[in-house]
């Protein structure tokens, strides 16, 4: 299948990517968990609480957009693969930053969110006064939305290694909640407006202005300075480095090397493609639905699509915390696993019907909430190994990172290519965690 579809309106400043959202994070449930409670027993005041979490939502939604943004601005399919990629190392680099204690309510991070923002929302203006293609902009913009991620307050801006959507807000009721409002948002503005351009630039501007509001109200709510104070960062803070993966699996039984073999596969597999799922959805299939008597274009399609996916990834991540099934688990593992393996190819050979592409973002929705059935197993192994879970994580965020980069040299070449090498990837990867189950047999 050969991309052929340029987009629909040059003005229209649509395509930038999963959050940045999720566009892909890899964020583990209980960090998520952990983000929430600390804004719920902070003492927050209500409004400033849901202001704060309106403005994570609309970061959401706007990331969720951000590649067919880039797309719009002139970016190559090497671009959005380089802006995942980049967004995807950045994550790593701010997870070693962060102090070990739960963060504190800060000003500095909406603030630094907001400006993030903003640079996206007149890249095209900076473009031209500065002779810079508006996409390296949308590159620069990511680093002060990436530094907020140090604070551990707001959920990752990069493509989700583990999932087509940004993943985390899925594991917290009230951070999916805003996720949702803010996509919900999203279209509300792409069906008023028209094109995503315009409607992406009121959403920009609505988030910018909301992170500063944020900063403005803990300024003045703060009653000590260490409530607006810039987090505290480790006194050394340690350099992300490959090498505790490498150690790790090197180190670890043959069983034990299957399972962090197999899972790694698993997010290469999906960070290869997941940036551009959205230019897939609006590019390539051109999908349009009605929903409610409204006729939604293919960007307004693609945030109904993601609601489908958030609100799915929501019940069954509650429902997977509910079930206690050690004996099946290593089958869970490997079932979930076959479906992230099987999402990219089914999803390039998909006839442009809205109900059967929803129906596979359900799919995705599930199959991403069995992500914590391989977080907690991985973290067993790893923390057997002597290793410390957080160290490997970084480390393994910084072999996945270059993955989307390769992704857009194979979507050049053609989509169904990059897919069907995220497929094979993601089937290696399965076969790597079929053998960890068969050795272990289901134990821990």
């Amino acid at each position: 299948m050969t991309d052929t579809t340029e987009p629909t309106d040059s003005t229209d400043q649509g395509s930038v990517a999963d959050r940045i959202a999720a566009a892909v994070d890899d964020s583990p449930a209980e960090e998520v968990a952990a983000r929430a409670r600390n804004r719920l027993g902070d003492g927050e005041p209500p409004g400033l609480l849901v202001a704060a979490l309106g403005f994570d939502g609309l970061v959401y939604a706007a990331s969720r957009y951000l590649p067919e943004y880039l797309g719009i601005l002139g970016g190559s399919a090497l671009v959005i693969g380089l802006f995942g990629a980049a967004a995807m190392a950045l994550a790593p680099m701010a997870a070693s930053l962060r102090a070990p204690e739960p963060p504190e309510p800060s000003v500095a991070a909406p603030l630094l969110g907001a400006t993030g923002l903003l640079v996206w929302l007149v890249a095209p203006e900076l473009a031209a006064a500065s002779g810079l293609p508006a996409w390296a902009w949308i590159l620069l913009g990511l680093v002060p939305l990436g530094i907020t991620a140090v604070t551990g307050e707001t959920a990752p801006v990069e493509p989700r290694p583990d999932g087509f959507a940004v993943g985390p807000a899925a594991d917290d009721w009230r951070e999916a909640a805003a996720a949702g409002v803010g996509v919900v948002l999203a279209v509300g503005l792409i069906v008023g407006a028209g094109t995503l351009g315009a409607a992406l630039q009121a959403l920009l501007a609505l988030g910018a202005a909301l992170g500063i509001v944020v900063s403005a109200l803990r300024f003045f709510a703060a009653d000590d300075e260490t409530a607006v104070d810039t987090p505290p960062l480790p006194e050394e803070p340690p350099v992300p480095r490959v090498r505790p993966f490498v150690r790790t699996v090197r180190s670890v039984p043959r069983a034990a090397r299957s399972l962090l073999v197999g899972e790694t596969l698993i997010h290469v597999s999906v960070a290869l493609v997941s940036v551009f799922v959205i230019v897939v959805v609006t590019s390539v299939l051109g999908l349009r639905t009605t929903l409610f008597g409204v006729r939604l274009n293919p960007s307004a399609t693609f945030g109904a699509l993601v609601l489908t996916e958030l609100a799915v990834a929501t019940a069954a991540s509650a429902a997977a915390r509910r079930v206690d099934a050690p004996r099946d688990g290593a089958a869970r593992l490997v079932g979930v696993a076959a479906l992230a393996a099987a999402f990219p190819l089914l999803f390039v050979g998909l006839p442009p019907v809205a109900g059967v592409v929803a129906a596979l973002f359900a799919v995705a929705g599930v199959r991403g909430a069995g992500a914590a059935i391989r977080d907690e197993r991985v973290e067993a192994v790893v923390s057997d190994a002597a290793v410390d879970p957080q160290q490997y994580r970084t480390a393994r965020a910084l072999v996945v990172a270059p993955s989307p980069l390769v992704g857009g040299v194979l979507y050049t070449l053609d989509p169904t290519v990059a897919f069907g090498a995220a497929t094979t990837v993601g089937a290696v990867g399965v076969w790597e965690l079929w053998r960890y189950a068969r050795r272990t047999d289901g134990a821990l």
